[in-house]
């Protein structure tokens, strides 16, 4: 308890705890509109936390999952159940990457609100010696 009483009583404890984290950490109302980010959100996205604030976290993806995925990731939230997987993200300059995502709401009885909470791990350069290794291998199985 004395450490959600630490990051009541200071914003800084939490930005600072925050900070710790490699991963994007994002928090969404129940409709995607951002309230926080942490800084590694810039490293990952491109956007400060400052710029992702009261953004809708539809920003980081694809034109191709707006119509579907990304509102079924909200519906997801809406009833409880968490997601996680692998997702192709955009960036602030538009590029496209491979990340693993956690996605989990909670809904807070005593605000009368529902939050999602989101993890976002970048994976594109793992994805890309995965790529790189079959392709080796599927080149020294037609020379045998």
């Amino acid at each position: 308890m004395e450490l959600l009483e630490a990051c009541h009583e200071s914003p800084l404890f939490l930005q600072n705890l925050m900070a710790c984290f490699q991963e994007a950490i994002l928090v969404t109302d129940g409709d995607g509109s951002i309230f926080m980010a942490n800084e590694a959100a810039e490293t990952i996205l491109g956007y400060s936390p400052r710029e992702l604030y009261k953004n809708n976290l539809s920003l980081i993806f694809t034109p191709e999952d707006l119509s579907y995925f990304y509102p079924n990731l909200l519906q997801l939230g809406r009833k409880g159940e968490p997601f996680q997987g692998e997702v192709l993200l955009l960036t602030k300059s538009k590029d496209r990457f491979f990340a693993f995502i956690v996605f989990r709401q909670f809904n807070d009885p005593t605000l009368n609100k529902s939050f999602n909470f989101i993890c976002i791990k970048n994976i594109h350069a793992q994805k890309q010696l995965e790529k790189a290794s079959a392709e080796t291998n599927r080149s020294h199985c037609q020379k045998s």
